[in-house]
């Protein structure tokens, strides 16, 4: 297992490891986390390299589900995204979208939640993923860069014609942003057109939702973008 503890950044030694000791690069830990799991997570380019070129498999899972794909969007490194494409490491293996198995989460959304604005803006700019991709529950980029309060990113979203009215089974994004009290989220969603009159599961619109959770800069801001928006 000393492959996998010196994976994130010792390049010499992996080396050494690798061509003298003849360390298997698949050797994983008991969770099935690899070597190139923990090199993709530091951002460590060149380990990630050596490791690819001497014969890792670049689709490996671990048991909780978790890809190099959902490594390198939670690190956030373009440079280790422009690398994994070079390898042509796909994120559509088999066709199935990449998922993990605690949170059912792909890593584009994973990327939106970590507010990773510049590696969502690298997948969108290289159309490996579509912007407006839903989750099993509905859920959007947009929603949850809305529910973290990541202005960056959702700007970056919006700009690439994301769709700001998709709402997940429970709620739409503009209920999220209320929700968590992300007034800059809220006052973009307004300025791009999310709905005012959407409900959520509760039956709620956005601006009733802001009062019950005695929001009333919430409430104040959603009814101002209201009557803006019906003004003739």
């Amino acid at each position: 297992m000393q492959l996998l503890k010196i994976a994130d950044g010792y390049e010499e030694m992996v080396k050494f490891l690798v061509e003298e000791a003849h360390a298997n690069v698949n050797l994983c830990n008991r969770t099935n986390h690899a070597p190139l799991h923990e090199a993709v997570a530091g951002g460590f380019t060149d380990v990630v390299e050596y490791l690819l070129l001497n014969g890792a498999d670049k689709y490996v899972v671990d048991k909780m589900g978790v890809t190099v794909w959902h490594e390198a969007a939670g690190n956030g490194s373009v440079e280790m995204l422009e690398l994994l494409v070079r390898y042509d490491v796909s994120l559509h293996l088999d066709g199935q979208e990449q998922v993990d198995k605690v949170m059912a989460r792909h890593p584009f959304h994973y990327a939106a939640v970590e507010g990773r604005d510049s590696f969502v803006k690298a997948l969108l700019e290289k159309k490996l993923v579509d912007v407006n991709f839903v989750d099993a529950d509905g859920c959007t980029a947009i929603y949850y860069a809305a529910a973290n309060g990541h202005v960056d990113v959702m700007q970056v979203l919006l700009s690439f014609d994301g769709d700001p009215n998709i709402a997940s089974i429970r709620r739409s994004p503009l209920h999220c942003a209320v929700e968590w009290h992300r007034v800059e989220c809220v006052e973009l969603l307004i300025q791009h057109s999310a709905s005012h009159d959407s409900t959520d599961k509760n039956g709620l619109t956005p601006s009733e939702a802001a009062a019950q959770k005695g929001f009333p800069d919430l409430v104040e801001l959603l009814e101002a973008g209201n009557a803006k928006e019906e003004a003739p």
